[in-house]
C-alpha cells in the first residue's frame, strides 16, 4: 500500500509542470475531433491559442457551449471575458465549483482532466477519456443540467468581475481636465496602480494618459492594484 501511495504522488508530481509562457492544455488537440458540438466545463481559459483555436472550429459550424466559475475572476491572465465576445458562455456564480476541464466532443467522447493554477503557474495535466454510452450520457445530462440553471442575467453580473483591461482608445476614456470626474478612481494607461481622483498622485497623471474608473471594483478589474498613497 505504502508503494502505491508514492507511486501516485510521484505520477502526481510528474504532471505538474511549472509554467513561464500560456498554459498548453494536452486537452487542447481533442476539440479539433469535433464535427458538430463542444461542451466544455472549465475553471478558466488562460490560452490565447485555445480562443484562436475554438473561433476556426466555430467558423466551421461546430456549436461552442462554455461553463465556468468565479475562481479564477481575479486574475489578468484568465480570458473569459476575451472569449465570452465569441462564444455562449455562461457563468456559475460561485466559486470552487469547478476543479478540472470537462470536454464533450459531439456527445460521443468525453475528456476529463487538466488544471492550471495561475498563482503558482502550475500544470496539472493528467487526461481521462470517456466513451461509454451510460458514463457520457450521466455526464452530458449533468453539463445541460447546468447550463439550463444558470440564469442569463446572472452571466452578465458575473463576466463583468472578469473584464480585466480597458479600452484606452474608446471614447468613454477621451476626456479632458475640463470635463473630468470629481469622483470615482483614475491611473495612468501605462501604470499598474489607481488612485483617488482627488489624490495628489492622480494629479501627477497627464490628461492624455488618464483613465477613469466608477468604482474601485472596476478599477481592480482591470488588472490594477491600489496604490500606496492612495
Amino acid at each position: 500500500m505504502r508503494i502505491l501511495k508514492v507511486f501516485i504522488f510521484l505520477l502526481f508530481i510528474m504532471t505538474c509542470t511549472a509554467i513561464e509562457k500560456e498554459p498548453n492544455l494536452k486537452i487542447q488537440p481533442y476539440f479539433n475531433k469535433a464535427k458538430v458540438t463542444i461542451d466544455y466545463m472549465t475553471p478558466g481559459i488562460f490560452s490565447l491559442k485555445l480562443i484562436d483555436q475554438l473561433i476556426q472550429l466555430k467558423s466551421k459550424g461546430i456549436l461552442i457551449r462554455i461553463i465556468s466559475d468565479r475562481t479564477f475572476e481575479s486574475f489578468p491572465e484568465n480570458l473569459i471575458f476575451d472569449a465570452s465576445k465569441h462564444f455562449s458562455i455562461k457563468i456559475i456564480d460561485a466559486k470552487f465549483k469547478i476543479a478540472h476541464n470537462l470536454l464533450i466532443i459531439d456527445q460521443k467522447e468525453a475528456i476529463i482532466g487538466g488544471a492550471y493554477f495561475p498563482a503558482k503557474q502550475l500544470l496539472v495535466d493528467n487526461l481521462a477519456s470517456i466513451k461509454d454510452k451510460n458514463k457520457l450520457h450521466n455526464i452530458y445530462l449533468n453539463f445541460q443540467d447546468t447550463w439550463q440553471n444558470i440564469q442569463l442575467s446572472q452571466t452578465r453580473d458575473s463576466l463583468l468581475r472578469f473584464q480585466h483591461y480597458i479600452d484606452v482608445n474608446s471614447s468613454e476614456n477621451q476626456i479632458d481636465s475640463n470635463t473630468a470626474p470629481k469622483s470615482g478612481f483614475v491611473a495612468s494607461k501605462n501604470g499598474k496602480r489607481y488612485y483617488r481622483v482627488d489624490s495628489k498622485s492622480a494629479k501627477r497623471i497627464s490628461d492624455k494618459n488618464r483613465i477613469y474608473f466608477e468604482s474601485e471594483e472596476l478599477a481592480k478589474n482591470s488588472g490594477r492594484t491600489r496604490a500606496r498613497n492612495f
